[in-house]
């Protein structure tokens, strides 16, 4: 069982992918936002953290950045539907282990295998 971190403002890909990941035996902690994400992180053991790029407070990238700065070795993905190439320039240059296309079940589940 792993303990997975999504950081994702949709409420409904929140469920999708909650739900998902429950049914494959895993605890998972949902934050609406990446300084949320920053919280639940101080006070819950996580093994895995799946963030969403475009979110309002705080984006995806500026959690990875802070994450790396604290020397944070998690395994990280970003999960999106983000096309702009300057986008995933930024994604690519951070390093996450994945860029997950949103609603694409099983690239979670090879994330979350790693």
């Amino acid at each position: 069982m792993r303990r997975v971190l999504v950081v994702e403002d949709s409420l409904l890909s929140q469920k999708m992918i909650a739900n998902h990941l429950t049914k494959q035996g895993h605890r998972v902690y949902i934050a609406s936002n990446a300084r949320e994400g920053l919280e639940i992180l101080e006070v819950k053991t996580v093994s895995h953290i799946i963030s969403d790029v475009l979110m309002p407070e705080m984006d995806g990238l500026t959690f990875r950045r802070i994450l790396q700065e604290r020397n944070d070795v998690r395994p990280f993905a970003f999960m999106t539907t983000l096309v702009d190439q300057g986008h995933v320039r930024a994604m690519k240059e951070s390093q996450p282990a994945a860029i997950i296309e949103k609603r694409n079940l099983n690239d979670i589940d090879v994330f979350i295998a790693s």
